[in-house]
């Protein structure tokens, strides 16, 4: 599974395998903090979407949001 998201940047957000599609979809659809669970599928997709700059994350409440990067 692959999802692209265009935001107005010359390089599109892509999200690799289901768990990152979803977890991205979602954070897309719905703005703002969301709490993640704490299984290895989630927190892998969520900590590698955040590598990419696509994710921020609250390391003190488990949560993160979706950040359109500009450059």
């Amino acid at each position: 599974m692959k999802l692209s998201i265009y935001h107005g940047t010359n390089k599109p957000m892509i999200a690799i395998g289901k768990h990152q599609v979803a977890t991205l979809s979602f954070a897309e659809k719905y703005h703002g903090w969301h709490s993640f669970a704490q299984d290895r599928n989630t927190k892998r997709a969520v900590y590698r979407l955040a590598e990419k700059g696509y994710l921020e994350i609250s390391n003190v409440s488990n949560q993160f949001r979706i950040t359109y990067q500009t450059a």
